[in-house]
């Protein structure tokens, strides 16, 4: 991640990103308490202890870009510009899809464009939005912050179909209807492409507090009284990260008076009034729990973290921290437990593999009473 690290703040200086300038770079500093439970002693340990201590971070500039005559590649999320060149904001993510190195890339995609779309157009989901963290985080809080844009400028959102139907679904939930959205398949040429900066998931791993509020606004959070305990299943989540002591887990949780939802089998607007009555917030580190951002400030969050997932991305650190920063945008307090767990497979590179590897966890339920036992 320390190569993604880089990588993204060199594209974000590129002299093609800067058009036009939607949200300013912010310094956010948790405001809350954070702790840390493990019995683990192991250098991923030990990494990820240094990791957490560290105290804030800085969301990057967010800008935006109107591209024309460029063509889309739906499968990989690839922009191939007029002049011949790929968007830098589309490439890095699209690296873990398609080999972004090859000799020849760029001009195969062009020269596989075989339909057009008129239509202005703006380009807010990256490849990686099928999964629900990068969604909301991403391409959902772009809707929410480029709004008055789309509006402004009667720019149409492009979604690919390879995206699954709830995509559609909850855009529908939040006002863009048929009528605003424009489906791609294959490779088609835009005449005109509006791009963010936050195609890069920056969002994601930085998280911009204006974007989180601007996206509370667009989805109309309910303010309800804050007073429920809450645990996340997995069930149906996107990546193959499984708990081989679940029922154990929910009956600890169950018992310390925590219901447990599963919230991939409720709609969008349920969860978002869920997660607005929520006090509590617990689950294994994943997606789901970016519902946090529809909590009140002063949530509660338990992380339960599979030690493989310490360095899963490189030396960086940012994906270990992406859900204490998102704590910090919000005001919430943090909890992370780490469990051991077995890992089959190797994670994937850019340009390199796409299949995600298998991991295995046994949750640490000590160390998750020790969590319980701190709550206020």
């Amino acid at each position: 991640m320390l190569r993604w690290t880089r990588e993204i703040f060199s594209a974000l200086n590129h002299k093609k990103l800067k058009d036009r300038t939607i949200c300013e770079s912010l310094s956010v500093v948790p405001s809350r308490k954070v702790r840390f439970f493990s019995r683990i002693s192991s250098p991923k340990e030990s990494k990820l202890r240094s990791i957490v201590r560290v105290d804030g971070y800085q969301s990057p500039k967010i800008s935006a870009n109107r591209l024309q005559n460029c063509v889309f590649d739906a499968a990989s999320g690839l922009v191939v510009l007029e002049d011949g060149s790929l968007d830098e904001t589309c490439r890095y993510i699209a690296s873990y899809y398609v080999d972004t190195k090859r000799d020849g890339l760029a001009e195969d995609v062009r020269g596989s464009a075989n339909s057009t779309i008129d239509d202005d157009l703006i380009h807010v989901f990256h490849r990686s939005c099928g999964a629900y963290g990068h969604f909301i985080l991403d391409g959902l809080c772009a809707v929410a912050l480029l709004k008055d844009l789309i509006l402004e400028r009667r720019l149409k959102i492009l979604v690919p179909t390879i995206f699954p139907a709830w995509i559609t679904e909850v855009l529908a939930g939040v006002g863009f209807g048929p009528g605003h959205i424009v489906k791609a398949s294959g490779v088609v040429r835009c005449r005109s492409l509006t791009t963010s900066t936050m195609l890069m998931a920056v969002n994601c791993f930085l998280p911009n507090p204006e974007t989180i509020a601007k996206l509370r606004m667009l989805v109309d959070s309910p303010v309800v009284p804050p007073n429920r305990r809450i645990y996340l299943t997995r069930d149906g989540a996107y990546s193959p990260r499984f708990v081989r002591n679940e029922a154990e887990t929910q009956l600890l949780f169950k018992n310390a008076g925590f219901e447990i939802v599963n919230p991939t089998s409720m709609t969008f607007p349920k969860q978002v009034e869920l997660f607005a009555s929520a006090k509590v917030i617990a689950g294994n580190h994943g997606s789901a729990l970016v519902n946090m951002i529809f909590a009140r400030s002063g949530a509660q969050i338990i992380d339960l973290m599979p030690e493989d997932w310490v360095g899963y991305w490189g030396e960086g650190g940012a994906p270990e921290r992406w859900l204490l920063n998102l704590t910090g945008a919000c005001g919430h307090d943090y909890s992370l437990v780490l469990s051991r767990s077995e890992m089959v497979g190797n994670p994937p590179l850019p340009n390199g593999s796409t299949i995600l590897p298998r991991i295995d966890a046994t949750t640490d339920l000590n160390s998750v009473q020790a969590a319980i036992s701190e709550l206020s």
